[in-house]
């Protein structure tokens, strides 16, 4: 029996997505009609069940469409050769084998797949398809594998053709299907008998070798819901690869699967022995079968591999990498494998009491070691971990649910609500009474730009745009990705470590890599680009060049943790004020200014940067005309040498910019920056440009070099 754990059930799919592959070999345009013996190979059901077995052309012929009957016995008229296809399912391999390209694809069914380069330049258009986004594709053809209610259907049917078809029959009906609806029946035939061919050599090579005995069974099986539910393969994934001729042979309850054409079906553990084959394998560590499927893909196609051997080579490697797992393996879960169950355990079961004593036991490990393996592979010990679940959950009710604080309390698994409260407010910084009042005014967000946006209840996975991340790791809240290019200097470079860089200008495709929930802008009035950030997740903007307080407590609304900012600033005005009174002070009558060179070109600091927070203290006066630009909401403004005594200071803290040395060694030779009196009067200090990010964490490191940084021992 191949039994498919939680961690690697990711495999069937990966599996069929190398036979997908392998049909392709040599092959970089649609493969060319088969000859009659292929074709006699390739025969097989002509569409999947339910699907009419011919198309009819329709009127003037000028208008390329026929008549299709589909899955769900509609009849659609389609186009006769699709050029546009969106495509709604998570068999998206399919059309790739017929040589096929889809404008659109819900990529969330198309993960994992070992041919993400073939999707690049594919929109996503969410599950189970935005309406909106789908129109802007301007489709000619929408292709569904998923079941799907009739009112969305109809509203699909207005933006373009679309035909159901089942993707739950095998590979070999499927492509027959789809070759049928695209006009690409020698393509799919094709495919078909090109992969017969090499499964049948594929099997007769482990024959040979011994991997495989006569009439030995298998079976293949996956854990859903924590391990709650276990599912039989029968005509999908892994198992449609396995049984074979000269190959491993289904038990009989998987045979009468196959028989009745079903996909997969639920047993119960009870009745595990009526569909267990003879053997019992566990392919772990996975990931050498997805480094195999990688450098198989990556490779495919190659001038100097007439044939495509070198790629049936890798094949080869990598279905006997599978096999060798059964002949080597030990019944025995590994450490890390049972760890990663008794957190699939958790998800399941953390309403219960539970004690990492427990955890431990379902793991068979010490519990030193389960804790250190725990923590190793989550980040976090695990009454944490199960701490943060209770939360999370805890939070859909509160915003979900109209039950009552004790009743959510029990139902995640809190002995009652007191204490309930009290760890809520722990991980959060709010009640949960307050936590649902500061939700419910989130949930109609009005952002910088004055859209109306629906914010995500606790979002979790946040790409952060246009900024330094130092508002989000002050809230406790690390990203997933930032432009890393906008942070080169500052000083808190440890706290990025494992944060995705996306890019200047920005990568989309990373971004859609990382899946997340939300994406913050530091304000931005071009139409095009949120258009393209909103077809990944909902994107909020923000006045990035706002006043440090107001901007913190902008992103700490959209984040749902304004508790915690009101807390920061609380706690950074008692610093400053407490700096006042002890710190010796520059004359009140003497002012300052901050300077940078970027770019070849010279700024005044006005709004933001190292001296604002100082300003609004009392601690520093601005120059008059840097007075003047805050006033108006200028963060920094662009001014020439001549322009200097403009807004020069009694003191002058001129900023060294790391790439742009250059530009402030020519400033300093200028007359214009030798004859200010601040120069003069040795009151014009160089300042390291770490110091001039406007972030919580920089301003609180800021407070500790003050005295430096006035001047006072400088």
């Amino acid at each position: 029996m191949i039994q498919v754990r939680p961690l690697i059930a990711t495999l069937q799919a990966v599996f069929f997505s190398a036979a997908l592959l392998l049909s392709g070999c040599g092959q970089s345009a649609p493969t060319p009609a088969p000859t009659d013996a292929a074709q006699q190979t390739a025969e097989a059901p002509a569409t999947a069940k339910g699907a009419a077995a011919t198309t009819q052309p329709t009127g003037d012929s000028q208008k390329q469409t026929r008549l299709y009957k589909d899955f769900m016995n509609r009849e659609v008229e389609i186009p006769a050769h699709a050029e546009r296809v969106i495509f709604i399912g998570n068999t998206a391999g399919d059309l790739l084998a017929l040589g096929v390209k889809p404008v659109g694809l819900n990529m969330i069914d198309a993960k994992p797949t070992v041919f993400g380069d073939e999707l690049q330049g594919v929109e996503d258009v969410g599950h189970p398809g935005d309406p909106e986004k789908m129109l802007a594709l301007n489709p000619d053809l929408i292709i569904l594998g998923v079941n799907i209610e009739e009112e969305r259907l109809q509203v699909f049917s207005k933006i373009a053709p679309t035909v159901a078809f089942d993707k739950y029959r095998p590979v070999k009906e499927r492509l027959l299907t789809l070759g049928d609806i695209l006009d690409r029946q020698p393509e799919a035939k094709a495919w078909i008998a090109d992969y017969e061919k090499q499964t049948e050599q594929f099997w007769s090579n482990m024959q040979a070798q011994g991997q495989v005995k006569p009439n030995e069974t298998a079976s293949v099986f996956i854990f859903y819901d924590g391990g709650k539910s276990l599912y039989a393969l029968g005509t999908q994934g892994l198992s449609s690869s396995l049984y074979h001729e000269k190959g491993f042979k289904p038990t009989g309850a998987i045979q009468k699967m196959l028989d009745n054409g079903v996909s997969f079906e639920e047993f119960s553990k009870e009745r595990l022995g009526e569909v267990a084959g003879a053997d019992d394998f566990v392919v772990h560590p996975f990931s050498p079968v997805l480094q195999k499927l990688q450098t198989l893909y990556s490779t495919r196609h190659p001038d100097n591999d007439p044939g495509g051997m070198r790629e049936r080579i890798l094949f080869h490697e990598l279905l006997e990498l599978i096999f060798a797992a059964k002949r080597n393996a030990d019944t025995r879960l590994s450490p890390e494998l049972a760890v990663e169950q008794t957190r699939a355990f958790l998800h399941t079961h953390f309403q219960e009491p539970i004690t990492v004593e427990q955890l431990a036991s379902l793991a068979h490990l010490p519990r030193w070691q389960y804790s250190h393996l725990f923590k190793s592979l989550t980040g976090q010990k695990p009454l944490d971990y199960l701490t943060d679940l209770r939360i999370r959950r805890a939070k859909e009710l509160l915003l979900y649910s109209d039950d009552r604080l004790y009743e959510i309390a029990d139902q995640v698994g809190f002995k009652d609500q007191y204490y309930f409260n009290r760890r809520f407010r722990q991980a959060t910084g709010v009640t949960p009474r307050q936590f649902i009042r500061m939700q419910q005014e989130r949930l109609s967000y009005r952002d910088a730009t004055g859209r109306k946006i629906a914010l995500p209840p606790a979002p979790e996975r946040i790409v952060m745009i246009g900024d330094a991340p130092g508002e989000l790791l002050a809230l406790g809240v690390s990203p997933v990705g930032i432009n890393k290019a906008n942070s080169s200097g500052i000083l808190y470079q440890e706290q990025l470590f494992g944060v995705a860089d996306i890019g200047h200008p920005v990568d989309w495709e990373k971004i859609a890599e990382l899946q997340p929930d939300l994406i913050l802008l530091g304000f931005c009035e071009d139409e095009e680009l949120i258009r393209k950030l909103s077809r990944i997740t909902p994107i909020v903007t923000y006045n990035k060049y706002a006043p440090l307080y107001q901007r913190f407590r902008t992103i700490a609304t959209i984040v749902g943790r304004q508790q915690l900012a009101e807390e920061w600033i609380a706690t950074h005005e008692q610093k400053l004020n407490a700096l006042k009174r002890h710190l010796p002070l520059p004359n009140r009558e003497e002012t300052a200014s901050s300077f940078i060179c970027q770019d070849g070109k010279l700024f005044v600091m006005a709004g933001k940067g190292l001296l604002s927070t100082l300003y609004g203290s009392g601690m520093v006066n601005a120059q008059a005309n840097i007075r003047k630009l805050i006033a108006q909401h200028v963060a920094f403004a662009e001014v020439t040498p001549e322009q200097l005594p403009l807004f020069a200071g009694d003191r002058v803290y001129l900023i060294q910019s790391a790439n742009d040395s250059q530009t402030r060694q020519q400033l300093e030779r200028t007359a214009q920056w030798s004859n200010l009196p601040a120069v003069q009067n040795g009151q014009a200090y160089l300042i390291d440009d770490k110091w001039n990010y406007d972030d919580p964490i920089t301003k609180q490191y800021l407070l500790d070099e003050l005295p430096v940084l006035l001047g006072q021992t400088s």
